[in-house]
């Protein structure tokens, strides 16, 4: 994802002490281009939090010369039952990311991890008591990818442990 749909997700979802206002007001300083449609789209986003469908996942890497092979755990995706409000706000993200410079989304949960990766995916779901879905079981979700955190890796670097948040945009 460009850093500009980057800033706008974290001013949205980071900024808590803000009113819709103040993110609206900030966010078209840095953007003016966000006029008209485009600022009712920021305040159909900023009033909507809990109807954009934020997912959760960690990411297991191997970096295995030229075998590198990546794997996402799904722990956590969103339960909204008001699919018109959600529809509403993952449209105006759309239009909002679009204007400001486009987005890359990724599938999720799709291939298979090898043995390396089972070994740290059972490790870490065991440490931190979390459950998880395969990819197959949500779908394969497309998701707009915001934030991620390595929690951990090998000495050697030949693994890499990512706890990721996005947003889910099927």
């Amino acid at each position: 994802m460009d850093i500009n749909a980057k800033y706008l997700l974290m001013c949205y979802c980071f900024q808590n002490n803000m009113t819709v206002e103040d993110k609206v007001r900030e966010v078209k300083k840095i953007f003016p281009c966000l006029s008209g449609i485009y600022e009712q789209d920021l305040k159909i986003l900023f009033e909507g939090r809990e109807y954009l469908p934020v997912i959760k996942g960690v990411e297991f890497a191997t970096k295995f010369s030229d075998n590198g092979l990546s794997y996402i755990a799904i722990t956590e995706i969103a339960n909204i039952t008001d699919m018109q409000r959600k529809s509403e706000v993952q449209k105006a993200l759309m239009r909002i990311c679009g204007c400001i410079g486009g987005f890359q989304y990724k599938k999720w949960g799709i291939g298979g991890p090898n043995d390396t990766i089972k070994k740290h995916l059972g490790q870490y779901l065991s440490e931190h008591a979390k459950n998880w879905i395969r990819g197959e079981e949500a779908g394969y979700p497309r998701v707009l990818e915001m934030s991620g955190e390595i929690v951990g890796n090998a000495p050697n670097e030949s693994y890499t442990v990512t706890e990721i948040t996005g947003i889910r945009i099927d």
